[in-house]
């Protein structure tokens, strides 16, 4: 869950924190991945029918979170972007009240997702079913970790919360941002967090969106707060270690905060009858306890674990891969198609290729090409002037229209069953091989939308090939 109402508020109350991103923006950089939030998104996936098989191994066990961590990370790869996965370790004793809780509301949504699918349901009460009753085993979790060892990816078990560990990564300068959806990543002290890198419940709901980076020093700059004045406004608004209390969300939360002072007195003033109406602390409301975990949560990871990833991912990541190994794994022990897998494999090896996409360095980065201009006989002669250097300088103040037919406009979509994000030549979704069906432009693809046409203003324009 993370901080309740966090990515809202911030929208309002910080909106220089947060800017819209792309994955193409990355490239070149390491991430670190909440891998244990990705396994219940893929997990989520399986559906009865023919989707369902197509996830699913010849004794009915589910194997959509492999192919959605192999077939993401080529995504990455291929975007130039360095994945770090992490997955959670054991959770913190404050959060054992929790789990509890959300394994009764799994244990419900199961029920509610078996008699919706024999009463032959289907749409958004279906997913939110499954998608609450998802439950992820130590055996999903080993699984995926051998797979993306293979492939050459670096894996990190976290000591605790994956949250805290990508934190942690990122305030050590081993990575650039932490992908996470939970906003606690924050509160742990992440530096920048990429939120919605992949739209899965945008798309999802046909309300495409684009993902989102955030900045913590301009969120603390815009609340004006220190990073504990943070960590305790996150407590009040409700986070994973504690019951969260009635009528507090982030407005209440910073306005009371701010008239108090500080959480404690915060705490004290409620207890007193003094707090919002109808809002009560339970007695064993340990805040001091949470705020500790916050602040210790993303220094917990070893620093030989530390220096062994940055050895790691100072080596070439195609010595580490194991083909052989990956393809192994995948048609032998998961049972999956052979042909498939050849396919993926191959575009591992390309993207690791010297001079691949997931290359450390690539000449291509430094440079972008430049079209020859060419004139038309339809349109007049430009104007050409010299320059103060004595340079010959072509001048257009004129606006000209550029029809979407003579541009390319294609982009990537989103599969409406599964929200797997697709290339767009591809007529089926590569996770479920659900059909293409009619599909949104995914926002930030830099492309023009269909059926406009978009108007280029030069104003000045040194034109070498002349």
């Amino acid at each position: 869950m993370g901080i309740k109402g966090l990515f809202p508020y911030l929208a309002e109350a910080a909106p220089k924190a947060h800017n819209t991103s792309e994955l193409k923006r990355y490239t070149g950089q390491r991430l670190a991945v909440d891998a244990s939030a990705w396994m219940y998104q893929f997990l989520t996936i399986v559906r009865t029918g023919a989707a369902a098989e197509n996830l699913q191994n010849n004794q009915g066990a589910a194997t959509s979170h492999l192919q959605g961590f192999v077939l993401r990370t080529l995504k990455l790869l291929e975007a130039g972007v360095h994945p770090v996965f992490v997955f959670d370790g054991r959770p913190p004793d404050m959060k054992m009240a929790v789990n509890a809780a959300r394994r009764e509301v799994r244990e419900q949504a199961a029920e509610d997702y078996a008699s919706a699918v024999s009463s032959g349901a289907t749409g958004e009460h279906v997913y939110k079913a499954a998608s609450r009753s998802t439950r992820v085993t130590r055996e999903h979790a080993e699984h995926a970790k051998e797979i993306l060892r293979a492939m050459g990816m670096p894996v990190v078990e976290a000591p605790g919360e994956a949250e805290a560990t990508c934190a942690q990564l990122c305030i050590e300068g081993q990575v650039y941002a932490a992908v996470t959806e939970d906003m606690d990543v924050l509160t742990f002290g992440s530096p920048r967090q990429i939120k919605n890198l992949f739209d899965v419940e945008g798309s999802r709901a046909r309300q495409p969106r684009p993902a989102q980076e955030i900045n913590l020093p301009k969120v603390l700059e815009g609340l004006s707060y220190t990073q504990e004045q943070f960590i305790e406004f996150c407590i009040l608004c409700g986070c994973d270690y504690l019951p969260h209390l009635a009528r507090m969300g982030p407005k209440t939360a910073a306005q009371i905060l701010q008239r108090e002072g500080s959480l404690k007195a915060v705490v004290r003033c409620i207890q007193g009858g003094q707090g919002p109406k109808g809002c009560s602390i339970p007695e064993k409301w340990d805040w001091s306890s949470a705020k500790q975990l916050f602040q210790k949560g993303a220094k917990e990871l070893s620093a030989d674990a530390l220096d062994a990833l940055k050895t790691q991912q100072a080596k070439d990541r195609a010595k580490l891969c194991d083909f052989e190994q990956m393809r192994q794994l995948l048609v032998e022990k998961h049972q999956f198609s052979s042909s498939r897998v050849d396919t993926m494999v191959e575009r591992l090896r390309k993207a690791l290729a010297p001079g691949g996409a997931a290359s450390n360095r690539r000449i291509e980065s430094f440079f972008s090409a430049s079209p020859k201009r060419r004139r038309t006989a339809e349109r007049p002669p430009i104007p050409v002037v010299s320059g103060d250097s004595g340079d010959e300088v072509v001048v257009c103040d004129d606006i000209v229209e550029i029809p979407v037919e003579a541009a390319e406009h294609e982009s990537e979509w989103n599969c409406e069953k599964c929200t797997f994000c697709n290339h767009a030549k591809l007529s089926s979704c590569e996770m479920c091989q659900h059909p293409r069906g009619a599909q949104r432009a995914k926002p930030g693809s830099g492309k023009w939308p269909p059926g406009t046409a978009t108007k280029v203003t030069a104003t000045k324009v040194i034109d070498l090939d002349d």
